[in-house]
């Protein structure tokens, strides 16, 4: 190894490829030990020395490991190192072994050790695996230290404190007082998901948040519709009804046979319900689905000069037409800024906080009143794909999610 090869493995440990500031790894001891600097120091170094320790033994028995069981056996390889440190600090640092705890043996799963034995300890010769291992251990500690001295400071008001730990009796006078006369900083008595709350802004759903919950939405879908497949007022109500406890695609499916055949209201009435129902039988509830189309067919003909009324009021007096097929259809169909609300955005509302209801109703009544007025006409459409493709019912796919941040869901998933 020459030193233009040091160097870059320095730069990459040190900075370019640093654990905790690039790659993201370590995570959980950057963040639970790092309450002081001494604390950080001594598990940075005790990190650092596996690291360095792991890459030299894994690079020469490498080529000895079929590559089958090779985890496995860096793994243990890196256990026995961990048990070795973990001897070394409890017989010569046992107060700073004592404080450290749990998280000295755990350093056996800190995925940067065996992230460095598998992506260069076994492709790399010794020399090289030892340089690279300890690098990367130090640029873990360097942000561990920076990390903890920062915390210690603003917690206590002090800095190098605890250092007696290590150094003995004489160290205690290397304690530097930064803010005299300080009796620390209470940051948070809150629980996580409570302490994550009010650093948003709050404990509850507000004008601000649900504002910015559309502005994201817009932003997803800039141009959203519905799925049903339409080209006129009379088609769309056809083809609400039949997706009632029915699949959109399903739905699309048999209108895609039925509209070239029949799409007014004269033709279905013509076509007769038992040909209807050979259109619409692979959708559910087909034959009650068929007899309300009949029958809103010849109300439309006899009330309405066979064309889709509308007003609520009329629309909920056709046969199998409810409050929320009304509202789709006064929406869609006629650009009127009603919101329908079915079970994605039941689910949606109640599970962000942001119209939460007991009733389907109740629900829509709060949309109305909270939603602003701007995104009334496209609320409904943007909810319930949200709901359909990202907040779905059994396993929300909150990581996709763009409103994670501020949705008011304490069960967040992680995957």
């Amino acid at each position: 190894m020459n030193w233009n090869e040091f160097k870059t493995l320095a730069h990459n440990g040190l900075w370019k490829q640093n654990p905790g500031l690039v790659q993201l790894l370590g995570l959980c001891p950057l963040l639970a030990v790092s309450n002081s600097l001494v604390n950080a120091l001594g598990l940075g170094l005790a990190t650092t020395l596996v690291i360095t320790l792991s890459n030299t033994v894994i690079a020469p028995v490498r080529s000895y490991v079929p590559n089958e069981i090779r985890i496995p056996v860096f793994v243990l390889i890196i256990a026995v190192l961990v048990t070795v440190v973990q001897y070394l600090m409890n017989a010569y640092v046992y107060g700073l072994y004592l404080v450290l705890g749990i998280f000295v043996p755990l350093i056996v799963t800190n995925c940067i050790v065996l992230a460095r034995a598998e992506s260069f300890a076994s492709k790399n010769p010794m020399l090289p695996s030892a340089v690279d291992g300890m690098m990367m251990g130090l640029g873990l500690t360097a942000v561990l230290a920076t990390l903890g001295g920062m915390r210690e400071i603003i917690g206590k008001g002090t800095l190098f404190s605890g250092f007696d730990l290590v150094f003995g009796d004489s160290a205690k006078s290397w304690v530097i007082h930064v803010i005299p006369d300080y009796h620390g900083f209470l940051l948070a008595i809150l629980p996580p998901a409570d302490a994550r709350r009010l650093a948003r802004g709050g404990t509850g759903m507000n004008a601000a948040k649900r504002r910015e919950i559309f502005l994201r939405l817009q932003a997803a879908t800039p141009h959203p519709t519905t799925e049903l497949e339409y080209h006129t007022p009379f088609e769309l109500l056809v083809a609400v009804i039949l997706s009632a406890q029915a699949t959109d695609k399903s739905v699309n499916l048999a209108t895609r046979e039925l509209f070239p055949v029949a799409n007014t209201p004269r033709k279905i009435l013509d076509l007769g319900e038992a040909e209807l129902r050979g259109y619409v039988q692979r959708i559910g509830l087909y034959q009650t689905k068929s007899k309300h189309l009949i029958l809103m067919c010849k109300i439309l003909l006899e009330k309405h000069d066979g064309q889709v009324p509308q007003t609520r009021e009329s629309l909920e007096a056709l046969p199998g037409v409810g409050r929320k097929t009304a509202n789709v259809i006064l929406n869609t169909a006629f650009g009127q800024p009603t919101i329908a609300v079915d079970t994605h955005i039941f689910r949606v509302s109640n599970r962000t906080g942001l119209a939460p209801g007991k009733t389907v109703l109740a629900v829509e009544q709060k949309l109305m009143k909270m939603v602003p007025n701007e995104f009334k006409q496209d609320a409904h459409h943007w909810l319930i794909l949200h709901g359909r493709y990202v907040c779905t019912a059994r396993k929300p796919k909150c990581r996709e999610c763009t409103i994670s941040d501020i949705c008011e869901y304490k069960e967040k998933t992680a995957v």
